[in-house]
């Protein structure tokens, strides 16, 4: 019996994307309780072609990697919502 598993297969140029994507998750740690953000860095794909997790790290590890990569890539870096997040930015 097996099983199949909802994640791409084959192989995508470059130019099926249109962006890296930085996602910040605030992971709250127990029995501490200190919140520590993590980054999930993907490769976001154009129509038809699906979005590539690419790491997952703490939040500063995934923008510096973010960042190189969009710039070796030649791609635009943009801020997503992890699922049922909402992004919001204040200034003070």
């Amino acid at each position: 019996m097996g099983c199949s598993l909802n994640v791409p297969s084959g192989e995508f140029t470059i130019d099926r994307f249109s962006a890296v994507g930085l996602a910040e998750h605030i992971v709250v740690d127990r029995p501490v309780g200190i919140p520590r953000n993590s980054g999930i860095v993907q490769l976001l794909g154009r129509p038809g072609t699906p979005n590539i997790e690419v790491m997952i790290d703490d939040i500063d590890t995934a923008r510096g990697f973010a960042e190189e990569l969009s710039a070796t890539l030649s791609l635009e870096l943009q801020s997503v919502a992890v699922p049922g997040q909402t992004i919001r930015r204040y200034t003070m």
